[in-house]
């Protein structure tokens, strides 16, 4: 069986490797763990929310194809090949994901008010959002952060649930902010590094290997386009949010909310009034 790949995420194309383990297949994507520790992401369809992506806009249903967690990829000059399956990829078009700093030309302020506003209406559907132990986890996880970023890390990356555990999803809204208006500074840096010495125990591997993304400035479209939509006229702002809010299971929603908390504590605010 031979597929096609279109694009790939500049990101992944950078990234060198000869072989890694299938892990993780959904309807529209599958993950392979290079033996060197990356992650790299195969689609089936054109999507907004992948730094890592190699995409085949086929419309397979993966999980109806011969794949199984466990399986060997083999990455070649002419594409990836796991048993069968061939992934051929022919001059691919590439994508750039990395970003260049914003700049501001909009209301800031009244921007993010509508941007919570929309959030409210979507409703509050993340564990660490809803359930009190895990909200009062994660305050004083950002209080500490405030302070000192890696005491904050340390509270907080791997808390919660899914394959990329939802305060990590908060830390990659943050991030995502931080580069985006400031560039790569502070916060940032010291999370790449945080995530280089511990990240392997911290959190799951294809966590990581996102928040050191976004923390370099790799920001998939559909975060990127909310906060300039933030920072600019805000005319497509609500959209952009229930596009963001509505991916994965509570990953898109917490990422959000990492922008609002991203923004408070750019500008010295209290965060409890987001939740």
């Amino acid at each position: 069986m031979i597929y096609e790949i279109d694009y790939v995420c500049d990101r992944a194309n950078s990234i060198k490797w000869q072989s890694g383990t299938i892990c993780g297949i959904y309807r529209h994507c599958f993950n392979i763990v290079t033996d060197g520790g990356e992650l790299i992401t195969v689609f089936n369809n054109k999507q907004k929310f992948s730094t890592r992506a190699y995409i085949c806009d086929c419309g397979t249903d993966f999980c109806g194809i011969e794949l199984e967690n466990g399986d060997k990829a083999v990455k070649k000059n002419d594409g990836i090949f796991v048993g069968n399956i061939a992934f051929i990829a022919n001059s691919p078009k590439i994508i750039s994901v990395h970003r260049e700093k914003l700049k501001k030309s909009g209301d800031v302020p009244r921007n993010i008010i509508k941007f919570y506003c929309f959030l409210k209406k979507i409703g509050k559907k993340s564990p660490v959002i809803t359930e009190k132990i895990y909200t009062q986890k994660l305050l004083r996880g950002l209080m500490k952060m405030q302070k000192n970023e890696t005491e904050g890390f340390e509270s907080l990356i791997g808390l919660g649930v899914g394959l990329t555990p939802s305060c990590d999803d908060i830390i990659s809204g943050i991030a995502a902010w931080n580069y985006l208006l400031y560039g790569y500074t502070g916060f940032n840096e010291k999370l790449t590094e945080f995530l280089k010495l511990k990240g392997d125990v911290k959190t799951t591997t294809v966590s990581k290997n996102l928040l050191i993304d976004v923390a370099e400035g790799y920001i998939n479209s559909s975060l990127y386009e909310l906060i300039n939509s933030i920072c600019g006229d805000g005319n497509k702002l609500k959209a952009l949010t229930y596009e963001l809010a509505e991916y994965g299971s509570t990953s898109g929603i917490e990422t959000c909310y990492g922008i609002l908390f991203g923004y408070s504590m750019a500008n010295g605010e209290e965060l409890i009034k987001w939740l």
